[in-house]
């Protein structure tokens, strides 16, 4: 089994964001968001809930900035990041 997790989720999967990317990397818990390069360590969760928590937001948001505040803002109020 391939223990290289990284997750990219980009404007060919999201369409509906305009620009930029989310990274999660499985492997040491780091998420990064493209728009500000910000990156956390995310804690108390997998990164398939941090992957779900930025899906459910996809499409709700005129530009990736406010994409990724959103992402942001939600998994910091989960007090996973």
């Amino acid at each position: 089994m391939d223990n290289n997790k990284m997750f990219e989720l980009n404007d060919e999967e999201l369409d509906q964001v305009s620009g930029g990317k989310v990274y999660i990397n499985a492997n040491n818990n780091k998420l990064v968001f493209s728009t500000t390069n910000a990156v956390y360590t995310f804690k108390n969760c997998t990164y398939r809930d941090v992957r779900d928590v930025c899906e459910d937001l996809i499409g709700k948001y005129a530009t990736e900035a406010e994409y990724d505040a959103a992402c942001e803002a939600a998994l910091k109020a989960k007090g996973w990041i």
